[in-house]
């Protein structure tokens, strides 16, 4: 189980979501081929091949 919540920011400020609670259904394998593509003074454009899973697909991803 873990618990996610989500934050929004834009110009009239930030909002953060409540708690939400997920039941991990098995454990995803980890990413193959990690690569940087590009990098510059404030990015990194990261790639990957995902491993399995775990029966809850990950649409995008957010690094900071």
């Amino acid at each position: 189980m873990a618990v996610f919540s989500c934050e929004a920011h834009n110009d009239k400020g930030l909002t953060v979501s409540e708690g939400v609670q997920i039941n991990i259904k098995a454990i995803p394998s980890p990413p193959k081929e990690v690569r940087i593509n590009k990098s510059t003074a404030h990015s990194v454009l990261v790639s990957w091949v995902p491993g399995f899973d775990g029966h809850s697909p990950f649409r995008n991803c957010s690094i900071q």
